[in-house]
């Protein structure tokens, strides 16, 4: 199991951008450096748009389980504001700072019920630490300012192999 890069206490790509292709291919990377060869890979949320794009970039990766995957772009329905527009708000460095300042029970937990994903206490206490690191909510806006969900949907009927949604 690996952190994104930026993510949880990893650091972030060199170059100050998080492109769906740049994380894969770190991942890719990462594989080739353990001659690793998954035959499934599990990804959960961001990680299941990772697994996907794995498999249709390198082959690699095997079946994807995906987990609440985030393989569409979250709002769908939505007039979409351009992402130049977006950019600059989302990687403001003082913008993960003051989140991290603000991240108390009730709204990390709010956070997280909008997952849709069942998390129990103890690991509640854990994401609260977790988003209270500016460092990681940095990647974390970083990576939603510069993926392209858009094109991982509408690549999925590309993708061979098993795509199991759970």
């Amino acid at each position: 199991m690996v952190d994104l890069p930026g993510h949880g206490f990893t650091r972030p790509l060199p170059g100050g951008t998080m492109q769906l292709e740049r994380v894969v291919g770190a991942l890719d990377e990462l594989l080739a450096a353990l001659e690793c060869a998954p035959t499934c890979t599990i990804g959960h949320s961001a990680g299941a748009a990772i697994a996907c794009r794995l498999r249709l970039e390198t082959g690699k990766g095997g079946e994807v389980m995906a987990l609440n995957g985030a393989l569409a772009p979250l709002v769908r329905h939505a007039p979409s504001l351009p992402a130049s527009l977006l950019r600059p708000f989302m990687v403001n460095p003082l913008l993960p700072r003051i989140l991290s300042a603000h991240a108390s029970d009730r709204t990390v937990g709010r956070l997280l019920d909008g997952t849709g994903s069942h998390i129990p206490r103890t690991q509640r206490e854990l994401y609260r630490r977790l988003f209270r690191y500016s460092g990681h909510l940095e990647g974390t806006l970083a990576m939603m300012a510069d993926w392209d969900l858009e094109s991982v949907r509408r690549d999925l009927d590309r993708l061979s192999g098993p795509l199991h949604l759970l």
